[in-house]
């Protein structure tokens, strides 16, 4: 595969408590600059058990495309399952 099927800057969101963690949210902010600069869409990538509340900050932020991946499975943080996520998406 080409880099030129590469495209978009990808920002993960992950919640705690149903509750977006602050630290993909910061990243959106630079992931907007950096999109801006290659002309591409900034994504975000929300994955917990209750995505709500990040879905509706990402979009406050910026994300210009929102990919939400929601289950009981995503309660905890999981590297292997939130690595699986990643790999489907």
């Amino acid at each position: 595969m080409s880099f030129e099927a590469w495209k978009d800057v990808w920002v993960f969101v992950e919640c705690f408590k149903d509750q977006p963690k602050s630290v993909g949210l910061e990243l959106l902010g630079q992931g907007r600059k950096l999109a801006e600069g290659l002309k591409q869409d900034l994504c975000a990538v929300v994955i917990g058990n209750d995505t709500k509340e990040a879905v509706k900050a990402a979009r406050e932020y910026g994300a210009d495309k929102i990919y939400v991946v929601e289950g009981a499975e995503y309660e905890d943080y999981s590297a292997d399952a939130y690595g699986n996520v990643f790999k489907t998406v």
